[in-house]
């Protein structure tokens, strides 16, 4: 069964992405596999179907199709797309190339994620981390011609942000900010969920 299931999710995928998903870009204009090419393999795996498609005839999963294969698309372009500025977050905080700052500790992350750290210690990590990011901005906006600078200056680009522009490198300073922030909200609750199955003494 999980074999089949394994098999599915590939086959889902491959679906909602018409069969053509080159370099993470979409398409100028996205174009799904209709529900004719689609409905072999949804009726051999008629049984394993995901949430929304289980149980339903051929004729109401005609109807469903465009919505449904649209949603998926949008849903694992959003992950694709966080996953991206998961990892600009990541250089941000440890990267080496734009910057000769030091990396951010486990302390210093710490410092920034608890609002009762020692003064001292969150404002250290404050200044660090700023000090650094207005590093990566520097390189954003400079003649750096590296893969790691082009994918995040586009990255930037592409959400509106004006980067040669005082207000624009502000926003963007924010955005790289928010998204920081939602990366340690996320890493405290995994947190808090591992403690949770620890204290339940069943390995």
């Amino acid at each position: 069964m999980a074999s089949r299931r394994v098999i599915l999710s590939a086959a889902v995928l491959a679906l909602v992405f018409g069969l053509s998903f080159a370099a993470q870009k979409p398409p100028a204009a996205s174009s799904f596999i209709p529900f004719a090419d689609a409905r072999p393999i949804l009726e051999a795996f008629a049984e394993d179907l995901p949430g929304g498609l289980q149980g339903k005839s051929a004729e109401q999963l005609a109807a469903l199709w465009p919505t449904w294969v649209a949603e998926r698309d949008a849903a694992i372009r959003a992950r694709l797309e966080q996953g991206d500025l998961d990892t600009i977050v990541h250089w941000l905080l440890f990267g080496t190339s734009f910057t000769r700052r030091a990396r951010l500790t486990p302390e210093n992350i710490q410092h920034l994620e608890s609002p009762k750290a020692p003064t001292a210690g969150r404002d250290a990590a404050g200044e660090l981390l700023m000090g650094r990011l207005d590093d990566l901005l520097n390189a954003l906006t400079s003649s750096t011609q590296s893969e790691r600078v082009l994918f995040t200056r586009r990255m930037l680009l592409d959400k509106g942000f004006v980067l040669g522009q005082p207000a624009g490198r502000d926003a963007a300073r924010q955005f790289l900010l928010a998204q920081l922030a939602r990366i340690l909200r996320e890493q405290a609750g995994f947190a808090e969920t591992l403690d949770a199955a620890r204290r339940l003494g069943n390995s």
